[in-house]
């Protein structure tokens, strides 16, 4: 019982990091989308939402798949 408990402690700790990373990479995009003078910060923006979204992607966080695909179209 105490094993299954731990158990869903951890599956719930890593869908809340995924749903983190998720919401960390929504910011970086809208902020690279906000950005309007500054080439290298916009690239760099995109780059910081791209690896935000792969870490979600990662811990389980499905709808990271289309952003990310997105975002590396907008970075070729």
């Amino acid at each position: 019982m105490l094993n299954q408990q731990i158990t869903d402690l951890r599956v719930n700790f890593k869908l809340s990091e995924a749903d983190a990373y998720y919401t960390q990479g929504e910011a970086y995009a809208l902020a690279a989308q906000r950005t309007k003078l500054a080439p290298a910060k916009k690239k760099t923006s995109y780059q910081q939402a791209l690896t935000a979204y792969q870490k979600a992607l990662d811990l389980g966080k499905a709808e990271a798949q289309p952003k990310i695909e997105a975002i590396q179209a907008r970075l070729k």
